[in-house]
């Protein structure tokens, strides 16, 4: 038998699959998933290997396998199903991807138990292994048996059970609970027995302290009293359950029509009181069964607080947190309650995407349109696509929840693949004040609060209420603009604002070859007023003391707070604290909703003209993030007031169908996936050269492919580097082999076309 197997090394050209011979003593007993120590390389090191295939054949394997480590696998098929989609992505190193599904310091390991049921049709010899129990724990040493014992399972002599070996171990309180009270004898029986006093269970400790060891261990003998142990960590739960709101009657035809038992996605469009009821019954209803939930959010400031809310209303499971954030012993315990069923509910980012649970019922994901679900360094991976392969895998239902659809739901929705349940307010309360940036230039007004503005966050101090103000993520001048009228400089072919390179004072797009040099001349009108866009917080937050000097101004943003920190002052906020916060989109969380009186979009245009195809879609979710969180005004600021989606978010489905058009049209996603290749070499017209040639490589294989391009910087270590863009819809081997770095040119690929 050969093992194709996967060592442990995170490096390109170490990328594949290696075949090893199965001693025969593993044959009957090795399966895929399990873990196994290879000899690797011309001089034998040992390395940790992980089994992907079986098969019968190899012309490649010249070496055996040395130790198997695992008794069982350590991924299931579930997961195999998983890294595959993860592997579609070209590049991707596979080692790196078994990292994620399962980190080295979570593995878990495992024995055999093994109990005799039948003692007559064993074998002598075979029965000498059992202790007095009938039980017996099979030790590497003891492998040779297992096919024997699988075989006496088989025809149910023994039975074979797989145990958690715990790296951790569990803590337990033990109680003592009353048996049968007419079993004692002596008065000092009588008066333990009375100590109870109706009560259920007691905790052996208290009753050791007062009655000694020896009377509780006598009554316990006697079958008077019995011991009861529970988890530590569940002895605070308590026991009662809570009583749900009911459900309003539009929200009863929806949630009936629910099949939970068999996959399908549910997109909840609206995030309020009306929802989160949805949602409450839609859990409930999953741990009646049984069942498990797993809830994912965008951020892991947000963990903490879905945990608090989750507890709050179901008191009667165990609720844990999966989070980065944790201590190596909070991460192992939380899986293994998982894996024991002992937790109902696991809340996290989307790194528990991996979670492994022992019966999962359905999936939440809430805020699904935030872009922070999508990994923009490192392992690239679809957190949506693998866990829509989860749900179909166990035929659970998964639920999407969201105030702002994405393009991508309202295609799915309009297919079919989406069952649409609308709890949207039928009612909008927040005024919304859009504010025209090149009006206040010619009022003189130069600052970056405008009148209008200023008006309102006064307003709101005297009335103590909250205001945030929200500036782009970065405050880096990205493009340029006219601040007379509004004249953004655009790539001919792609209809893409250019990218403004300050170095070398150059427009360029960040998809084709087109650049232009900058100017402050404005094509359009004539005047001297083209100027790079863009302020940052910190000139913000300057400005700010000067203008408001006794009043509390915090910043939030990922560069200042830590993720406790901002859960903490997030979670203490109320709404009349007369505080000023200023942030990136970070601060636009919904966990600030009904805390903030007063958003205010600076420069909303930094938001709406990036130098990216889906500048329009996250401009419009941003915007509405704002307009989720602001309770009584929304001002945007912006020089470009007539732009396309500041119009459309008061005409929501306008904006969805025009934009699905001109991605449509442009091939752009949802209709074909997009891949940034970078080409780097030591050599500017080699590169160039490779550029062209897997190009026209890559268009034989009917994929589109824009460029070549420099990229910025070009050159980074003695290297000259090259961007293309492939537009398909489908990644077929052949195209793989394709994007394989080589001695002289490096390959690398990019899902999230980042790069410039």
């Amino acid at each position: 038998m050969i093992a194709s197997v996967i060592v442990d090394i995170k490096h390109k050209e170490i990328n594949q699959v290696f075949d090893y011979f199965v001693p025969d003593t593993e044959v009957e007993t090795i399966k895929r998933g399990m873990r196994v120590i290879v000899p690797f390389t011309d001089h034998n090191i040992e390395r940790l290997g992980l089994v992907v295939e079986l098969k019968n054949e190899s012309d490649a394997a010249t070496k055996t396998i040395k130790e198997v480590i695992d008794l069982t696998p350590i991924l299931s098929d579930e997961f195999f199903i998983l890294l595959d989609e993860m592997l579609k992505v070209p590049n991707t190193l596979i080692a790196s991807a078994i990292e994620a599904m399962i980190p080295n310091d979570m593995l878990m390991y495992y024995i055999k138990k093994i109990t005799l049921l039948d003692e007559e049709n064993v074998d002598t010899e075979l029965k000498s292994i059992f202790n007095t129990k009938n039980e017996f724990i099979l030790k590497k040493k003891d492998q040779n048996l297992y096919p024997k014992l699988r075989r006496l399972e088989e025809k149910g002599y023994v039975k074979i059970e797989t145990i958690l070996t715990p790296k951790v171990k569990k803590e337990y309180i033990t109680y003592l609970i009353l048996k049968n009270g007419s079993l004692v004898k002596t008065d000092r029986h009588k008066e333990i027995v009375s100590h109870f006093d109706g009560r259920y269970k007691i905790l052996k400790k208290e009753l050791v302290e007062i009655y000694g060891s020896s009377s509780i261990k006598t009554l316990i003998k006697n079958g008077c009293l019995e011991e009861l142990d529970i988890l530590k960590r569940l002895e605070d739960e308590t026991t009662e359950r809570l009583e749900l709101k009911p459900l309003k009657d539009k929200l009863q035809k929806p949630f009936n029509e629910i099949e939970f038992n068999q996959f399908n996605t549910y997109l909840i469009e609206g995030m309020n009181e009306d929802s989160r009821t949805f949602i409450q019954h839609a859990v409930r209803k999953i741990i009646d069964q049984g069942q498990q939930v797993l809830v994912l959010v965008p951020e892991k400031f947000m963990v903490d607080h879905y945990i608090d809310l989750f507890k709050e209303g179901f008191k009667d499971v165990l609720v844990v947190g999966i989070s980065s954030d944790q201590t190596y012993k909070e991460r192992y315990l939380n899986q293994e309650s998982l894996l024991d069923n002992d937790a109902r509910i696991a809340i996290g980012t989307r790194l528990s995407v991996f979670t492994q649970f022992k019966n999962l019922g359905g999936i939440f994901i809430l805020f699904s349109h935030d872009e922070a679900y999508y990994p923009f360094e490192g392992l690239y991976y679809d957190p949506f696509k693998l866990l829509t392969l989860r749900a179909e895998i166990n035929q659970i239902p998964l639920f999407l929840n969201t105030h702002t659809k994405t393009l991508n739901d309202f295609y799915q929705i309009d297919l079919g693949n989406y069952t649409y349940i609308d709890l949207k307010k039928d009612n909008f309360d927040t005024k919304i004040t859009l504010v025209d940036m090149k009006e206040e230039l010619k009022l003189g007004n130069t600052k970056m609060l405008s009148h209008v503005l200023r008006e309102k966050i006064d307003e709101a101090l005297t009335l103590n209420k909250n205001s945030l103000l929200v500036l782009n993520q970065k405050g880096l001048s990205r493009f340029v603009m006219c601040r007379s009228c509004s004249h953004v400089p655009k790539d001919p072919a792609t209809d893409i604002p250019l990218n403004y390179i300050e170095k070398t004072g150059m427009l360029r797009s960040n998809l084709t070859k087109y650049q232009e040099h900058f100017t402050k001349t404005c094509p359009i009108c004539g005047k001297d007023s083209m100027k790079p866009v863009g302020a940052g917080i910190e000139l913000l937050k300057t400005y700010l003391n000067k203008v408001y000097p006794n009043e509390t101004i915090i910043q939030i943003d990922k560069d200042t707070l830590s993720s406790k920190e901002t859960y903490e002052i997030i979670k203490n906020t109320t709404l009349k604290d007369r505080k000023i916060f200023i942030g990136t989109q970070m601060a636009l969380k919904s966990l600030f909703k009904d805390k903030i009186s007063l958003v205010g979009v600076l420069l909303a245009d930094s938001f709406l003209k990036l130098p990216r195809f889906d500048a329009n879609e996250v401009g419009f979710k941003i915007l509405n993030d704002a307009k989720h969180i602001a309770k009584d005004d929304l001002v945007i600021q912006a020089y470009d007031s007539n732009h396309f989606v500041l119009s459309a978010l008061s005409s929501e489905d306008i904006f969805y169908k025009a934009e699905l058009s001109n991605r449509k049209v442009s091939k752009l996603p949802p209709f074909n996936e997009l891949l940034q290749i970078r080409i780097s070499a030591e050599s500017y017209l080699r590169v160039h050269q490779y550029a062209h040639i897997l190009k026209n490589k890559l268009a034989l294989e009917n994929i589109q492919v824009l460029g070549p391009i420099d990229a910025t910087p070009l050159k980074l270590e003695n290297h000259y580097r090259v961007l293309l863009l492939m537009k398909y819809q489908k990644i077929e081997e052949s195209v793989k082999s394709l994007l394989v770095s080589t001695k002289e040119f490096n390959i690398d690929i990019n899902k999230n076309i980042t790069w410039y």
